[in-house]
C-alpha cells in the first residue's frame, strides 16, 4: 500500500515537472515569434510534442529521459550565456579601466 502511494507520488512529481517544462516550452516558442526568431521555433516545438506524445504513451521512464536530456541542454545553455557574461564583463572592465585613465590626464 504504500509503495504504491510512493510510487503514485513519484509519477504525479514526474507529471508536475513535465507540464511545467512544457509550459516553459510554449512561453519560450512565443517569445521566439514576439522576437522573430522564427529559426529556433523548430527545436523548440520538437522538445513540446515530444513531452505530450510521451503523456499519450503515459511511458514515465521515457518522459524522465526527454527531460533528463531537457534539463542537460539547459545546463549548457546556462553555462555558455555565463562565459559570454564573464567575457563582456571583461570589456566593460578594461574598457571603464581605459577612460578612468584618459580622465587623469
Amino acid at each position: 500500500m504504500a509503495r504504491d502511494k510512493n510510487k503514485m507520488n513519484n509519477t504525479l512529481k514526474i507529471e508536475k515537472v513535465a507540464l511545467q517544462k512544457l509550459q516553459e516550452l510554449s512561453e519560450e516558442i512565443s517569445n521566439c515569434i514576439s522576437s522573430n526568431r522564427f529559426e529556433e521555433i523548430p527545436k523548440l516545438d520538437k522538445s513540446r510534442l515530444e513531452i505530450i506524445k510521451e503523456f499519450q504513451s503515459n511511458d514515465k521512464d521515457k518522459l524522465k529521459e526527454i527531460l533528463s536530456q531537457l534539463i542537460i541542454g539547459n545546463t549548457l545553455n546556462i553555462q555558455e550565456i555565463q562565459k559570454k557574461k564573464h567575457s563582456q564583463l571583461k570589456k566593460y572592465y578594461e574598457t571603464a579601466r581605459r577612460f578612468s585613465e584618459y580622465r587623469k590626464v
